[in-house]
């Protein structure tokens, strides 16, 4: 199934605010706030700004620029967003994310084209996000 951004939309979505501490603009990072889970239909901010591009980056213009927390209908009833782009160049790797849920349990998505794309990752567990961490693989 074809994701479009109309399905991943933040545009009027509630938004939870994480700090970004010293994990902002670093390739390998980790941002948690297990007292301010991500649930189900929000959006994700960090500092302040939904605009998660010049936080959540990798080398070579990797970033993600916003991500959102869905309900999907079916047996697979949660999706992760993430908007964004993987490093630009030939054998440039990816921006990998992985995110932990109140759940423990973990999701990993890896945006690999250098054009900036939606990216998404589909998993039973309803439970809220509480951590996200990325690196360059």
């Amino acid at each position: 199934m074809a994701d479009t951004l109309v399905d991943a939309q933040p545009d009027s979505l509630p938004v939870v605010d994480w700090p970004g501490g010293n994990a902002c603009g670093n390739y390998a990072a980790s941002i948690s706030d297990p007292s301010n889970p991500l649930y189900q239909g929000s959006q994700l901010a960090i500092n302040g700004s939904t605009n998660l591009s010049s936080c959540i980056v990798g080398p070579d213009g990797a970033n993600v620029q916003w991500i959102t927390y869905q309900q999907n209908d079916g047996i697979i009833n949660s999706v992760f967003y993430a908007y964004g782009q993987g490093p630009k160049g030939a054998g440039s790797g990816s921006l990998s994310l992985t995110i932990l849920t109140q759940a423990g349990q973990k999701h990993t998505l890896s945006l690999t084209s250098s054009s900036p794309g939606l990216h998404s990752d589909r998993f039973q567990d309803t439970s809220g996000i509480v951590s996200i961490s990325w690196a360059h693989t």
